[in-house]
């Protein structure tokens, strides 16, 4: 199966929900910093996240069940005892907050009859060096994208599991001002560092105002990934998608994109963390 027709898979999953034409969500400068294989070009604070942090494989299978192809997708967090943390577009699901015993689509992509899974989470994929663990999904354990509330998360389960997490905060709401980071898989490339940014005002409106709005900057597999407190360390929501605006002059992004997610506390993200021990 040709890159093309992966890529254009991913796309369709991983823009989200307001993404413009142009898909790439960087916001003015490119910010993003390529991790290197032992994390000495990052903060040493962050040495932990970094081992936390996956890229999330895909399977594309025939309709006799036969796997045809695999890629990367999105990107997922071990928040601990093997439950990782991602967009719920990148597991398909709707907008009724299900669980399944598998891990395949929970809806179909109706443009392609193939059956699609997520198959494998790469911790570690860095540049120079192969992931130090490859996990295998287990279950769904919960997903749900509601386009009218913005709520898009999904909560995995994977075996093995890395020694390392990033803890979920359960206990406060981020505001306007807290600065947060993210670590993702931009493109389904080596694993990239967005630097430190601030949540945001809602700037565009077509944006709902319970997303989470920052302008770290990210790409088309950073779906799903953590967005996470500078300051605690903490994951206080989940990358979903983002909107660029394009200077038609130059085609470069302005900034005044924007970038979005689910929050953890006010949703229903929140319940389902609580009710598996979070």
């Amino acid at each position: 199966k040709s890159i093309i027709a992966a890529v254009a898979f991913v796309l369709t999953f991983s823009l989200g929900l307001f993404s413009k034409n142009n898909p790439t969500k960087i916001i003015g400068e490119n910010d993003l910093v390529i991790v290197n294989s032992d994390i000495s070009n990052i903060p040493l604070r962050y040495k932990n996240i970094a081992n936390s942090i996956a890229a999330v494989q895909f399977t594309e299978s025939d309709t006799d069940g036969t796997a045809i192809d695999t890629f990367y997708g999105c990107t997922a967090t071990h928040m601990g005892s093997g439950y990782v943390i991602t967009a719920g577009h990148c597991v398909g699901a709707n907008t009724t907050l299900t669980a399944q015993k598998d891990c395949s689509f929970i809806t179909k992509n109706l443009m392609n009859p193939a059956n699609f899974s997520v198959t494998e989470f790469h911790f570690g994929y860095r540049e120079g060096v192969e992931p130090f663990m490859k996990s295998k999904c287990v279950e769904i354990v919960a997903a749900l994208k509601n386009d009218d509330t913005g709520y898009d998360f999904a909560i995995l389960k994977v075996s093995p599991y890395p020694n390392e997490f990033v803890l979920p905060d359960t206990t406060r709401r981020s505001v306007i001002g807290d600065t947060v980071t993210i670590f993702s898989h931009p493109s389904g490339e080596v694993l990239q560092w967005s630097k430190t940014c601030g949540v945001e005002r809602v700037q565009h409106s077509e944006i709902p105002g319970s997303f989470i709005q920052h302008q770290c900057d990210t790409k088309p597999g950073s779906s799903g990934a953590a967005i996470i407190n500078a300051l605690s360390l903490k994951i206080v929501g989940v990358h979903d998608g983002g909107m660029n605006d394009i200077d038609d002059a130059t085609g470069m992004p302005l900034k005044t994109g924007i970038n979005y997610g689910t929050y953890i506390l006010n949703s229903p993200l929140y319940e389902t963390l609580k009710s598996i021990g979070f």
